[in-house]
């Protein structure tokens, strides 16, 4: 279960923030999650993480797109109807590497019954990184248009 804990209404970065960590709490100290809208063409998604004291925690950020997908070290690049958009993220700690992935069409076993993903035809894309035990770590991943 995730709980609001603040909604941002500033015309320049509409959006929220939610407290994950319950959700989270077997394989994390604590997730708190912020998205906004900037300027109202980019998307901004922040991650402040702790792992658990006693291990290192493994994390996916993942997201669905019915877009085509190119992945390079630094960036994705989402292509649809002749636009593109650029999704990148920045760790805030430097023991704590994103490493930018297509994961294709294959679910995780805990997407069953998502009615949110009812096109098993749209791809996945996101990050995988590892958050050392007892560590934070703030992961910003931004989604802005090229064109």
């Amino acid at each position: 279960k995730a709980t609001l804990v603040e909604k941002y209404t500033d015309p320049n970065g509409l959006g929220g923030k939610i407290n994950m960590t319950a959700a989270v709490s077997d394989g994390l100290k604590s997730a708190i999650r912020s998205a906004r809208i900037i300027n109202g063409n980019s998307l901004e998604v922040k991650d402040e993480l702790t792992a658990l004291s006693y291990r290192t925690a493994q994390i996916q950020w993942r997201m669905n797109t019915a877009a085509s997908v190119t992945v390079s070290d630094n960036e994705i690049v989402l292509t649809q109807g002749g636009k593109s958009m650029s999704l990148k993220v920045v760790s805030s700690n430097p023991d704590v590497v994103p490493v930018l992935q297509d994961f294709g069409r294959t679910r995780p076993s805990t997407w069953t019954k998502r009615d949110w993903d009812t096109s098993l035809t749209n791809n996945i894309v996101g990050f995988s990184a590892s958050v050392p035990s007892g560590k934070s770590v703030t992961l910003t991943t931004t989604l802005t248009p090229k064109n």
